[in-house]
C-alpha cells in the first residue's frame, strides 16, 4: 500500500463516521488493550516525544491534552481502532504531544496563557519524563491518566501517585528530572508545532500537513456526539465545568467550538530536533512554583 493511499485511509478512518459511530467508553485490561500495550520502538530514546510504532514509518502526530474530555473520548473510545488498523501493522507510527500552552495567536477559548490550567506543563512534563526513563511503561500510563482523569492543581506529589498506580519504573527520576525543567523546552515547543500546522483545540490529528479532529463536535457535518458531551446541553455548560474544576488557575477551555475541520499545508516538514533549533525557546511562561 502507498504512503498516499495509507493517509487517506488513515483521514477517513479518524475523522469518519466508523469512529463516531463508537458510543460510550468502557475500561479496558491492560493485558489486551492495544493503546496500553502499544509497539514502542527499539530505540526510544532517539523519540523527544512519546511514539508508539515501528519508530521508522510516517509518523501522524496526536496533539492532546491531560485534562480535555474530548482527548479522553478520543483515548478511551477511538484511539485503539488507529492502533490496531495503522500503528500494529506497521503502516503509520503516532506521536503524542500534549499542548500545555496556547498556540501563537489563538485566544479563542479565553486570555489564559495555558491552555486549560497552569497545571498543564507540569502534568506534560512529568508525563515526558515518564516516557524518557520508561517508554516500555509509557502507554499504559498514559491510558490510566485518561481512564481516570486529573483536574484542579496537579502535584508533582499526585503524578508520582499516577505513576505508581500505573507501575511506571523510575519514577522517582522522572519526576526529579520534571522539577528541574528538563522538558520544560520540548512541552513548550509543542505550542509552536501545533501552530504550524493549525492546531486549534484537542484533540487533533495531523498527518503530513493534514488535521482532522477526530473527536470534535460538528466536523464533517456528523450530528453524533461523544458520550461525555451529552451530559451537558452546550459548550458554555461544559466550560463552566471545566473552569469550576481548575480555579483558581483561571479559566481555559481546552475543547473546541462548533466549527468546520480545516485541512491545511505548509511546505516541508522539520525534524523536531530541527525545528527545536529553528525556532529557538520562545518567551518563557510564568514561575510554575517549583
Amino acid at each position: 500500500m502507498g504512503r498516499n493511499e495509507t493517509r487517506r485511509q488513515f483521514l477517513r478512518l479518524t475523522g469518519g463516521a466508523a469512529l463516531f459511530g463508537f458510543t460510550g467508553t468502557a475500561s479496558a485490561n491492560d493485558a489486551t488493550d492495544p493503546v496500553s500495550t502499544a509497539p514502542v520502538p527499539g530505540e526510544p530514546g532517539q523519540f523527544t516525544y512519546a511514539t508508539m510504532g515501528e519508530g521508522s514509518n510516517p509518523t501522524a502526530t496526536l496533539y492532546g491534552n491531560f485534562k480535555c474530555p474530548y482527548t479522553k473520548e478520543f483515548v478511551l473510545g477511538n484511539l485503539e481502532a488507529v492502533v490496531e488498523e495503522f500503528v500494529e501493522p506497521g503502516k503509520l507510527d503516532l506521536r503524542y504531544r500534549a499542548l500545555a500552552y496556547e498556540p501563537p495567536g489563538q485566544s479563542s477559548h479565553g486570555s489564559s496563557y495555558y491552555y486549560i490550567s497552569d497545571s498543564d506543563p507540569r502534568i506534560s512534563e512529568c508525563a515526558m519524563g515518564a516516557w524518557d526513563l520508561a517508554p516500555d511503561d509509557y502507554w499504559a500510563f498514559f491510558r490510566d491518566m485518561f481512564e481516570s482523569q486529573v483536574s484542579g492543581t496537579v502535584t508533582y506529589d499526585e503524578m508520582r501517585s499516577r505513576m505508581n498506580d500505573s507501575d511506571v519504573d523510575h519514577r522517582w527520576g522522572a519526576i526529579s528530572r520534571a522539577k528541574d525543567s528538563d522538558y520544560e523546552d520540548p512541552v513548550y515547543q509543542t505550542r509552536y508545532a501545533a501552530g504550524d500546522v493549525g492546531v486549534t483545540f484537542t484533540p487533533t490529528l495531523a498527518l503530513d500537513g493534514a488535521t482532522t479532529a477526530p473527536r470534535h463536535p460538528g466536523a464533517f457535518g456528523l450530528d453524533r456526539r461523544p458520550s461525555t458531551r451529552r451530559r451537558y446541553r452546550n459548550d458554555q455548560q461544559l466550560a463552566r465545568r471545566v473552569r469550576d474544576e481548575d480555579r483558581p488557575t483561571g479559566p481555559r477551555l481546552g475543547v473546541a467550538r462548533p466549527v468546520a475541520v480545516a485541512v491545511v499545508r505548509r511546505a516541508g516538514r522539520d525534524s523536531e530536533v530541527d525545528h527545536l533549533r529553528r525556532t529557538g525557546p520562545g518567551p518563557r511562561p510564568p514561575a510554575l512554583g517549583r
